[in-house]
């Protein structure tokens, strides 16, 4: 695992831009790997996760407990899954 986080953060400091990164964040073994490597290279991090509407989401309480650990800031996405089933539908 080591060497992934360092060849990781090879790519994320040639890669990265010199501001602030968006990313899409579940709180899962992934998404945290790229968020502590983005964090031990001193880069402003905003995570973003989705909740569907009408279900609890493990994805949105992992994230929340990650990102309050690390004090990053989260925006939790709320969707509503009728209306995108809806919009799905619309296209047929």
């Amino acid at each position: 695992m080591k060497n992934f986080r360092n060849i990781l953060q090879q790519v994320i400091a040639r890669d990265a831009p010199d501001q602030p990164v968006a990313l899409l964040f579940s709180g899962g073994t992934d998404s945290l790997t790229v968020l502590w490597s983005l964090l031990d290279l001193g880069i402003k991090v905003t995570c973003y996760t989705f909740h569907l509407s009408y279900f609890i989401s493990r994805d949105v309480l992992a994230s929340k407990k990650a990102c309050n650990y690390w004090k990053v800031p989260l925006v939790i996405i709320n969707e509503d899954i009728r209306v995108s089933l809806l919009l799905l539908n619309l296209d047929h």
